[in-house]
Parts: C-alpha cells; structure tokens; sequence
C-alpha cells in the first residue's frame, strides 16, 4: 500500500511540474492578431446612419412601445428614437405622430406632452414642435416595387466581369 501511495504521488508531481513550467514563460500570443483602434467610425456605420435617417423621416410614428408601460415616461428606446426625430425636425421639419392604443385617455394627453417637452429640450424650436394622435402615414412598399428593387441589386453573372460562378 506504500508503495502505491508513493507511485501514485510521483505521478501527480511529476503531471504537475509541467504545468507549473508554463506558467513562468511570457504568454504572448503570437498568433493573434494585434487589436486595431477602434475610436474611428467604419465607413459603412455612416452609410447607415443615412439609411436610418431616411426611414425616420417618412415614418415619424412613436408608439406605446416607446414608453414605460402605463406611464408618460419615456423609456430608453423612446429617447432614442425622439432624439433622431428632434434632429431631423430641426433640420427637415415634419411632425411626429403617436400611434396608441387609448387615443382618447389621459395616459396619451400626457404622453403628448412628454413628447413635447423633450423635443424642446432638444432645441426644437416651440412652434415646429407637432404632434398628432393617429397611424402611421407611411403606406409601405407594394410587392412589385420590392421584387424590382430586389432583382436590380442582385449580382448578375455574365454581364460586365466574368464570374467564376456556374449558375444551373
């Protein structure tokens, strides 16, 4: 029983001691890549940023959704999203309009005013600030406007450069 005590200790040391070797060396890790600097904007990030601007300014729609749930407090999202409609009302004019579901209920008056308030605060002149009860004015896309659309920003193969692609 000695003896296999001490076998089985002389492995585990012996397991160990490598282990341990590791741990001195300088761990560097020569095979990633070094990190870049990320304080820049990407190209693309403002390429978006004109896309969701554009989508903002033909549905100017907050809903329930951008409120705390049965109070006139604006949650996260809301301020968010009002901060982009502020910035584009400044810039382009339009009104904002409040899709609930109790137009006529005092939650909705003072989810009004709310609204308001924050696009004065931020710096919306007073007179330019609307808000109107009601849906969305934006309509959509047909489908046939969207199956154009789409078929002309597909990769074509065979017209301009050749493609490797085979296509059945």
């Amino acid at each position: 029983m000695k003896n296999y005590a001490k076998f089985t200790m002389t492995i585990i040391a012996l397991a160990l001691i490598p282990g341990f070797w590791g741990c001195t060396e300088n761990n560097q890790q020569l095979g990633a890549a070094p990190l870049r600097d990320s304080s820049g904007r990407h190209k693309v990030m403002m390429q978006n940023n004109r896309m969701v601007h554009n989508a903002e300014m033909v549905d100017m729609t907050i809903s329930d959704l951008h409120f705390l749930p049965n109070r006139p407090d604006l949650n996260s999202n809301g301020t968010q999203r009002l901060s982009h409609l502020a910035w584009i009302i400044k810039k382009y004019g339009g009104k904002v309009i409040l899709d609930v579901r109790e137009p006529k209920s005092m939650l909705t008056k003072m989810r009004m005013r709310t609204i308001r308030k924050y696009m004065i605060a931020c710096g919306v002149p007073k007179k330019e600030v609307k808000v109107e009860i009601g849906l969305s004015e934006y309509k959509g896309m047909d489908a046939e406007e969207a199956m154009e659309i789409y078929k002309d920003t597909r990769f074509k193969p065979g017209k301009g450069k050749k493609s490797a692609l085979k296509l059945p």
